[in-house]
């Protein structure tokens, strides 16, 4: 898998179909609101996306991603989501 920012986990194949399952690779990001890092987990939830083709068989992206709790105490947000 080549994408800047996301850890292949594993693919596989069930009934002709192809499912890829990732992750985000960093750490830490920079928070949406007040650019400062961000490292602390708050939640982790799944992103599917689908209808999508390869080599005319259908793909599913299982994408695990973080919502990450800002601890600068100026910010507004409070979290970013990676």
């Amino acid at each position: 898998m080549n994408c800047p920012g996301l850890v292949g986990g594993s693919q596989d194949w069930k009934a002709g179909n192809r499912r890829i399952v990732a992750r985000t690779g960093s750490e830490q990001v920079a928070c949406r609101s007040c650019g400062e890092p961000a490292a602390r987990v708050h939640d982790r939830h799944r992103r599917r996306l689908q209808d999508l083709a390869c080599g005319g068989r259908p793909v599913q992206i299982e994408l695990k991603v973080r919502r990450l709790i800002c601890d600068n105490p100026a910010c507004l947000s409070g979290q970013s989501a990676t």
